[in-house]
């Protein structure tokens, strides 16, 4: 008779490798479907579309104002800026993160050099002294058999690149803000030039009513109306020089200064230039804006984390060895080198880990579904904020069209009050009227020429910024 039929060696490698399929194939029908990615609905066409089409915002889309302050504050506040520079020191958190995923998928060597010296007393009395010497090399290497490693550095490397999409979103808030707090400090010192003139042009009807008064033309009360219209207008520039005060300080630390080491002019918003910005369409802020694209890389590096979690319930393989030589010197003389091999291989199966494997997975699927609302969030906030810049630009071009003219008619009221006044066909109620109705026509004015200047600062912001992906 025969005995049993003995299992060739290299079948075993053949067994192996069924067995792991098989504990693949039944885990991830236990860990069950993956996520889906979420596909946002992007609308074909805006609803408030610009009228007048400009130009796609450049990558210095601040330089289209013709403002050279700014523009010297922006490049100052792009590299001195330390919410940047905060941005700028995550990014490399974020590269050091992906090269330490990315050492896994090589060898781990290690030496390890060794000497002692020991000393013996045999039963004779003759003194002997070793001085062992040792060298080992040791390497560790796990068999990315399911691509286990290669998932946890492609997570890694999606949280870099977001990461430097965050330094995008970060530059551009930064910018806009510079560009948007420089532009509110000019129409303050509009405001201010503006009240300035009002309060000598009271000043002086102010005068002439006195004149008037000592040849008994106007009465007392006539004149007290007109002195308290002079000291109205007097009060009203102590407080927009604080706020300018103030603006000014905002503008040197979003610079990277502090206020002392900076003198900020300012200028008029009469001198700023408003650009026309094409909008493009909907479909291309998906590409175009930071912020969307850093959630989209979160949900990548999230995704990557899932089938990590997911892997970790498979059987994993690591290769070990050592080698190396090991000698013994006498006190007299020196012995022959010893070589030191060894070789391993290991396979590890999870079979319980006290719901630290479940756990793993359910956090990183509740992770990716709180990033997929956050993109999808992104996506309408994109969206939204568009919309938005171009309502406002639409509707501020129509508000600062009636602005223009109401200036123009309380100026032409006003000298028409005047000249009513001198030639004795009214009295000084008009004119005190057709005053206080100018120096509001003059401040409404501004302010819609503000917004319109902030709405093509919003409507830049809102596209992207002119910023593309690398």
């Amino acid at each position: 008779m025969m005995g049993p039929a003995m299992s060739s060696p290299c079948s075993y490698p053949h067994r192996i490798i069924g067995i792991l399929l098989a504990s693949a194939t039944l885990a991830g029908c236990a860990l069950g479907p993956r996520p889906v990615p979420p596909a946002p609905t992007v609308p074909a066409q805006w609803n408030n579309p610009v009228a007048n089409q400009g130009e796609w915002p450049s990558d210095d889309w601040w330089s289209a104002f013709d403002a050279p302050e700014l523009e010297r504050l922006i490049t100052d506040a792009q590299s001195l800026n330390t919410d940047i520079a905060q941005a700028q020191a995550r990014l490399v958190q974020a590269d050091a993160q992906a090269r330490i995923a990315g050492a896994a998928l090589l060898p781990t060597v290690a030496l390890q050099p060794g000497a002692s010296t020991i000393r013996s007393l045999s039963p004779t009395g003759t003194l002997r002294r070793y001085s062992p010497l040792l060298g080992v090399a040791s390497a560790s290497y796990e068999i990315d058999l399911w691509g286990k490693l290669h998932d946890a550095r492609r997570s890694a490397i999606a949280n870099g690149q977001a990461a430097r999409f965050s330094i995008a979103v970060v530059r551009l808030g930064v910018t806009s803000s510079v560009a948007a707090t420089y532009f509110q400090l000019c129409a303050v010192q509009d405001k201010i030039a503006d009240a300035k003139n009002d309060v000598l042009s009271a000043t002086r009807i102010l005068e002439g009513l006195r004149i008037q008064q000592q040849h008994g033309l106007v009465t007392g009360m006539q004149l007290a109306q007109q002195t308290a219209l002079v000291a109205q207008f007097e009060a009203a520039i102590a407080p927009l020089e604080i706020q300018r005060t103030h603006l000014a300080d905002a503008l040197a630390i979003l610079s990277g200064h502090t206020p002392e080491e900076i003198a900020i002019t300012g200028g008029s918003l009469e001198t700023v230039k408003i650009p026309h910005v094409e909008s493009g369409l909907p479909a291309d802020l998906l590409l175009r804006r930071p912020d969307v694209q850093e959630a989209e890389r979160l949900l990548a590096a999230a995704n990557a984390n899932i089938s990590v979690a997911r892997k970790n319930f498979l059987p994993s393989i690591a290769l070990t060895g050592t080698g190396g030589a090991q000698s013994v010197a006498l006190a007299s003389a020196v012995g022959a080198p010893a070589a030191i091999f060894n070789f391993g291989l290991s396979t590890l199966q999870p079979i319980f880990s006290g719901g630290r494997l479940r756990g793993s997975l359910d956090y990183a699927n509740g992770r990716y579904a709180e990033l997929a609302a956050g993109y999808a969030r992104a996506v309408q906030q994109a969206l939204g904020d568009t919309e938005d810049a171009l309502a406002t630009v639409s509707g501020e071009d129509i508000e600062m069209a009636r602005r223009t003219q109401a200036l123009a008619a309380s100026r032409n009221a006003a000298e028409m009050a005047r000249k009513g006044l001198e030639g004795g066909l009214t009295d000084t109620l008009p004119l005190l009227l057709a005053q206080q109705s100018l120096a509001s026509a003059h401040s409404s004015y501004i302010d819609a020429r503000l917004n319109r200047v902030l709405g093509a600062v919003a409507l830049y912001k809102a596209l992207g910024g002119g910023w593309q992906k690398p």
